[in-house]
């Protein structure tokens, strides 16, 4: 049976989503818990259930579900049920923090309790980041932009990368900013996996680089501003790296009739869906 799995791809308090077609084996409706743990935030938890769509094609919210948070095997709080951004949401009281596990479990009537777990990843030590712009003919200016990371020995760490234009401006409720990501390519020609095709987003884990500095180059056209870029470096455990990296996957190749389909990675028992940790920092370069 084909359903679709709602994912959170970014790690933001709001929070966007993307609907992927995943391929399954045959089965009934199941919970969906989606929970992507970011350090210094509070959780923000989804609750649906796969198997069909309501009219606005999506997974059905499930509006009494008992969410209940623990903290090293200790239970700490439930979850409180939301509506933002017109959608029902469970909102912890405490914030992520590192050095915890933290596993979440949803009941609802009728189902088997599913629940996940994860730790929060201490953050990358990133070293020098800059922008450059490149000379060009073009309407719209290009820029390299440099990320070095110095990755932590005998430890396995994953990333992800992220370039966003940051405006700021003044509102009636004071000054603001306007964050929005724009696509870049990776400078590497040994970037087999990310090519030259432009994306919104970068992985990778230490398997090359484990204990030393690592330099990543990315190149872009895609934004006529390059004024104040904002790059966003992900640390990520191995269950949110691999949720987010096979949901960016499935989401270059599920429509590829000629590529083998990507199927979500999940860690939920009892459901389908992450609990997650990450750990996000932010830098703003300029020219």
């Amino acid at each position: 049976m084909k359903i679709k799995l709602l994912l959170l791809l970014a790690l933001t308090a709001a929070g966007c989503t993307k609907k992927i077609d995943v391929n399954f084996p045959d089965q009934t409706s199941k919970p969906v818990l989606n929970l992507l743990m970011v350090k210094d935030s509070l959780m923000e938890a989804r609750v649906t259930l796969s198997g069909y769509m309501n009219k606005s094609n999506d997974f059905p919210a499930v509006e009494n579900a008992v969410v209940k948070l623990y903290e090293d095997g200790i239970f700490r709080e439930e979850m409180t049920r939301l509506t933002k951004d017109e959608k029902v949401v469970y909102i912890s009281t405490v914030k992520v923090r590192t050095g915890v596990t933290y596993r979440v479990t949803a009941a609802i009537p009728g189902y088997p309790e599913a629940e996940g777990s994860d730790v929060v990843p201490e953050p990358a030590n990133a070293g020098e980041i800059k922008l450059k712009l490149i000379p060009t003919n073009g309407f719209y200016p290009k820029a390299n932009i440099t990320v070095e990371l110095h990755d932590r020995a005998g430890e396995k760490n994953y990333y992800r990368i992220r370039l966003l234009n940051a405006y700021k401006f003044d509102s009636n409720e004071g000054p603001r900013e306007y964050r929005y990501a724009f696509k870049f390519t990776s400078g590497d020609p040994r970037d087999v996996i990310f090519g030259t095709k432009d994306r919104y987003e970068f992985f990778t884990d230490d398997a090359y680089f484990d204990g030393q500095r690592a330099k990543f180059i990315f190149v872009s056209g895609a934004t006529g501003d390059f004024r104040r870029v904002m790059v966003e470096v992900t640390t990520l455990t191995y269950n949110s790296y691999n949720y987010l990296f096979s949901a960016f996957m499935a989401h270059e190749k599920n429509d590829d009739p000629l590529a083998e389909k990507v199927i979500v990675f999940n860690n939920i028992v009892h459901g389908l869906g992450v609990v997650g940790g990450a750990t996000k920092q932010e830098y703003i370069v300029t020219p």
